[in-house]
């Protein structure tokens, strides 16, 4: 069985079908509840992998916040980034999985270390920024940056890698399933 690692917002454990979930929260004492009646990100990222993957442990590690309904994307710090990215230094997931990311390339000087770190023990996946933007982890060598696939040139589901990538990404992925838009 596969130790799983989502780094970003709560996730509602009830909307998925694996039972083998562990909760943490870097967010020291700052809301850690979802206020809306939509799903959270991170309980959308977690439905997406809930319905592609079998018998594995999710860890929620909440380092953000989800904001109110129609308030904007999740935001968060590098810090509790930085914080969270330690944690699965102690709880060694096979894989770690973010959108979580910084377009601030200063940000590096807090994660390049640590990240390759981890990247040596796990593989890491992070999200590419939604408008285009040079991202950390996402760009490091060590770590399978992944876009968005926009055009949906792929069906749900599918996953494409190009030599050629984006913005230090050679991996894109659709993830429009129909049960989402509910």
């Amino acid at each position: 069985m596969s130790k799983i690692a989502i780094l970003d917002t709560k996730v509602e454990k009830n909307r998925l079908k694996n039972r083998k979930f562990r909760y943490y929260s870097v967010l020291n004492g700052r809301d850690s509840g979802v206020e809306s009646a939509l799903c959270s990100h991170g309980t959308v990222c977690a439905m997406i992998l809930d319905y592609l993957t079998k018998d594995y442990e999710l860890i929620n590690i909440q380092i953000m916040e989800e904001p109110p309904s129609n308030q904007g994307k999740p935001m968060g710090y590098i810090e509790d980034l930085r914080i969270g990215l330690e944690l699965c230094l102690d709880l060694k997931p096979d894989l770690i999985c973010m959108s979580a990311v910084t377009s601030v390339l200063s940000d590096s000087k807090e994660l390049y270390s640590l990240v390759k770190k981890i990247a040596e023990k796990s593989t890491v996946i992070a999200a590419l920024d939604n408008k285009g933007y040079v991202t950390v982890p996402s760009s490091y060598p060590f770590v399978i940056g992944v876009l968005a696939d926009r055009e949906n040139i792929l069906g749900p589901g599918e996953v494409m890698y190009r030599e050629d990538g984006w913005l230090c990404s050679n991996v894109f992925a659709n993830c429009q399933f129909d049960w989402l838009k509910e």
